[in-house]
């Protein structure tokens, strides 16, 4: 009884064995099956954290139009860029944040503040732009919004423009009652889409340096990736832009290279982005719709108004001047010349002399200076200084180290408001 008693425990025990055994089987099964979903997860998340991330700014007002719209131009881009869901996107209330820690008043449109907005929320592109027209008129018996803009797409890396479009937009046909807002909205939705379909068809796949041979540097794509002879492209490596160059020659899978400016030495592994020429809008519309354009001037290089901008030199706030002794400017001989600065950074050094009989030159508080289109300084120097740099870098750029860039507001004078230095200055 006893071996048949021990028998038949053991077989209960080994059953009880084998029940736990499934147990755990199925428990292992379900725990590899959440790793699984977890794991998926993470690898989605790792794919999306490799897609470029692109930057939306407010876009500029031209030919009268309201500033206001210049808002509404910018959200209908971000929206359209959303959409494609090939980008990451910053959002527009973070770029705003960002352009107001460095001291920046919306909409910022010079390349040199763009690129250092860029680096400061850590895109690689910054989209901004213009619009020329947003009105709405009267056709056949109702009312219709048009606007026309011009969309760029600045490389922060390069500083450099390397995609855009200028294209029109219309709303439907609306009854009298449908406000303007409403119509200018949806025409600037139609333009936006088509601005991103353009500059999605007309991106060039970035190609890497493989070789250099003499005066030629050879790359790793050619005519099937869109690559054309006379193409202008940028070298950058890293965050560091390293030359300038256009294809000479090519064929369906490589290219060659000739250098037509060169801020550091190229060395394979440099990658390169075509640098484009955007057409702008006149403000005037087709028969067909479509925006009438202008070719965009020459800017000698493609350096965005860094080497060849007129540089206007301001007087800044005078503590303790009480005006001149006479009809002398307070800053004659001005210069402004190219230059690299550290021997890599593109720039214009731009340089000047005191009138020493202009009274208050002895104890000036600081210099402005402005760049022709821009209503805000490139350059803010201490008063005793007669030279300030005007760099992609932006050495001489006003911002958190400098809280008196714009002195309130005021553009040079002889004359101040303020009893003493703003709080913060370091001059």
């Amino acid at each position: 009884m006893r071996n048949n008693e021990g028998q038949e425990r053991g077989g209960r025990v080994r059953r009880r064995i084998d029940m736990g055994s499934q147990a755990r089987l199925v428990m292992v099964v379900l725990a590899t099956m959440v790793a699984s979903v977890f794991m998926t997860k993470t690898v989605d998340a790792q794919i999306l954290g490799t897609r470029d991330t692109w930057a939306v700014s407010d876009f500029e007002a031209k030919n009268g139009v309201s500033q206001a719209v210049g808002t509404t131009a910018a959200e209908s881009v971000f929206n359209a860029l959303e959409n494609t869901e090939k980008y990451d996107l910053q959002s527009l209330d973070v770029i705003r944040r960002y352009a107001g820690d460095l001291g920046y008043v919306m909409p910022v449109t010079d390349a040199t503040r763009l690129k250092r907005l860029g680096e400061a929320s850590q895109s690689s592109r910054m989209v901004y732009g213009e619009v020329y027209a947003a009105q709405v008129v009267d056709v056949d018996g109702g009312r219709q919004g048009q606007v026309a803009i011009r969309v760029l797409v600045l490389n922060v890396a390069s500083g450099r423009i390397v995609n855009g479009a200028a294209v029109s937009g219309m709303s439907d046909k609306r009854d009298a009652s449908t406000p303007d807002e409403t119509l200018l909205r949806q025409a600037f939705e139609s333009a936006s889409y088509a601005a991103v379909e353009a500059i999605q068809a007309r991106t060039i796949p970035q190609a890497t340096v493989l070789n250099i041979i003499g005066e030629q540097i050879l790359i790793n794509r050619g005519s099937t990736s869109g690559f054309k002879v006379g193409d202008r492209l940028v070298l950058t490596r890293g965050t560091q832009l390293v030359a300038e160059a256009t294809v000479t020659e090519m064929d369906a899978d490589s290219a060659y290279l000739r250098v037509s400016r060169s801020y550091s030495g190229v060395r394979p592994g440099d990658k390169t982005e075509s640098v484009v020429d955007v057409p702008i809008p006149t403000g005037n519309f087709n028969s067909n719709g479509s925006a009438q354009t202008t070719r965009p001037r020459s800017r000698g290089g493609n350096n965005n108004g860094v080497i060849t901008a007129l540089i206007v030199i301001a007087l800044g706030i005078l503590l303790f001047s009480q005006g001149s002794g006479g009809n002398n400017p307070a800053a004659a001989n001005v210069t402004a010349e190219a230059m690299l600065n550290t021997g890599v950074t593109p720039g214009v050094r731009i340089s000047w002399t005191r009138d020493r009989f202009f009274r208050g030159n002895e104890n000036p508080f600081a210099w402005q200076v402005y760049r022709e289109g821009v209503q805000t300084p490139v350059a803010v120097v201490p008063g005793q200084a007669s030279f300030a740099i005007d760099d992609v870098l932006g050495s001489n750029s006003p911002g958190p180290s400098r809280p008196d860039y714009d002195f309130g507001g005021q553009i040079g004078g002889t004359e101040c408001n303020n009893g003493s230095a703003p709080e913060g200055s370091a001059t």
